[in-house]
């Protein structure tokens, strides 16, 4: 009977252990579903062979748009869910791999095509007597957004950098160590690890980038972040290649030691070089202007001079000094064109004598490509002008019959190479030496052979005038 009342007294004790369990089950249960509803972030609890939905929380609800009713017992496949179909066979291998998935990266879809970016992590788990999978996702597209964004301005801010050319670094007195930006270092063409330069020493970086002309102001920029809070500098660097640039910006002290002396300075600046060569060109160009405007009123000074001598009465003086002056207005335009680099033969023969004559049966003008410098091409254009003006006064031109041809090229018989032009005029009136030398015979013999140290022969051949000018080389820019 003792043994019966014990058997009994276990299967009572066994039976409530049985029904705590169950109820401990039922608590802890009621608590994780409790979780489940409550998290914060979005979770799901599926099948494993399909993917069906067996419990959604609130969180993936709201984010998602969906009601319970349309998502539970339905397939994330039905609900277009993954936004790359390929994503579901991805977490599949993954979990057949590894038995868990974390922090996958992943777009999902929304009820409205909404498209968000999550981070997902999920794990096997036993529900309702069965296998499933609980996953959490973490909604990143805000930061994804911010992600963007910040790409997006460092892009702008590199871009900007790069073509501006600008560098930037920053110098700690007390550690003497230099911190560069990627731009600096490209600038100033260095390699230095992590960026980090060495102050003061044989290995200071930037001082023996400046060139040893401006080595000096290193002292200077010291002393000023010493006793200034900002300060601007230019100097020349050199870089690796031996390429010099100018650069310009400002160093700001943003750290000072109890002392008052800067500890920290930033230091920005621009790659001026192009500003610096067009400022030297400009004053180049204002010493050329000085320099032509002086030969420029000489060669005025002196057509108004040999006209004066030639003629016999003011409106005579007048209208031939205006005709000369065009004439030499005209190759200064030619000049301009070509910012006074020279001028091509062929464009000031045709701009001086298209006046006079067409180019054609009364007119030839031959010649290889040849670009004349400044100071030649100008008498050289005032003698074309004269030759031309004495031809139609008294020589080829002045009957219907007359031509002229204009030809140069380079001879290669005399000690050294030169450029030979010829004016031949043929089918006028017989030739014969003028009993005086006017202001023509001036120009193209005495100015030409002065301004482009040339050798000018003349002909008075029955047949028609010869000229010949013979010049140097030096007077040819180009061809």
């Amino acid at each position: 009977m003792r043994a019966g009342m014990d058997q009994a007294s276990g299967a009572a004790t066994l039976e409530r252990q049985l029904l705590q369990l169950r109820q401990d089950f039922a608590a802890s249960e009621a608590r994780f579903f409790q979780v489940f509803q409550l998290a914060p972030i979005a979770m799901s609890i599926s099948t494993l062979d399909g993917g069906r939905y067996l419990e959604v929380n609130s969180t993936l609800l709201e984010t998602t748009g969906y009601s319970r009713e349309e998502v539970v017992g339905r397939t994330a496949r039905e609900l277009r869910v993954y936004s790359d179909p390929n994503d579901f066979t991805r977490v599949r291998d993954i979990l057949d791999r590894e038995g868990m998935v974390r922090g996958l990266e992943m777009r999902l879809r929304g009820k409205n095509d909404e498209i968000r970016t999550v981070l997902l992590s999920g794990e096997i788990i036993d529900f309702a007597g069965e296998h499933c999978l609980l996953t959490a996702s973490i909604d990143i597209s805000e930061r994804k957004v911010i992600e963007a964004e910040l790409a997006d301005s460092e892009s702008r801010y590199r871009a900007a950098v790069i073509t501006a050319r600008m560098a930037a670094w920053e110098t700690d007195m007390v550690t003497c160590t230099r911190t560069w930006t990627k731009e600096g270092m490209e600038l100033f063409g260095l390699s230095l690890p992590g960026g980090r330069g060495q102050v003061l020493g044989p290995n200071d970086e930037f001082y023996n980038a400046l060139h040893p002309d401006d080595r000096h102001m290193m002292k200077q920029f010291h002393r000023t972040a010493d006793v200034e809070d900002t300060y601007p500098c230019e100097y020349r660097i050199v870089r690796p290649d031996g390429t010099v640039l100018w650069v310009s910006g400002r160093g700001r002290v943003v750290a000072r030691g109890s002392d008052g002396k800067a500890k920290r300075v930033a230091n920005i600046v621009v790659d001026v070089t192009a500003r610096k060569k067009a400022e030297e060109h400009a004053q180049m160009l204002m010493g050329e202007i000085s320099h032509r405007s002086k030969n420029l009123l000489a060669i005025v000074q002196a057509i108004a001079r040999q006209t004066a001598r030639s003629v016999g009465s003011l409106e005579d003086f007048e209208r031939k000094f205006a005709l000369r002056l065009q004439g030499l207005a005209s190759s200064n335009e030619l000049l301009l064109r070509n910012d006074w680099r020279g001028v091509s033969l062929t464009e000031l023969a045709r701009e001086q004598l298209m006046p006079f004559a067409e180019i054609g049966p009364r007119l030839r003008v031959e010649g290889p490509d040849v670009l004349i410098a400044a100071a030649s091409a100008q008498t050289i254009g005032l003698a074309l002008h004269e030759l031309a003006t004495n031809a139609t006064k008294y020589g080829a031109w002045s009957t219907n019959a007359g031509a002229v041809a204009l030809n140069w090229a380079y001879i290669d018989d005399a000690p050294s190479r030169r450029l030979r032009l010829r004016w031949v005029e043929s089918g006028g009136p017989t030739v014969s030496p003028p009993g005086r030398k006017g202001f023509g015979h001036v120009v193209f013999e005495d100015m030409v052979v002065q301004s482009a140290q040339g050798q000018v022969s003349i002909s008075f051949e029955p047949s028609g005038l010869r000229w010949e000018l013979s010049l140097p080389t030096a007077n040819v820019v180009e061809g």
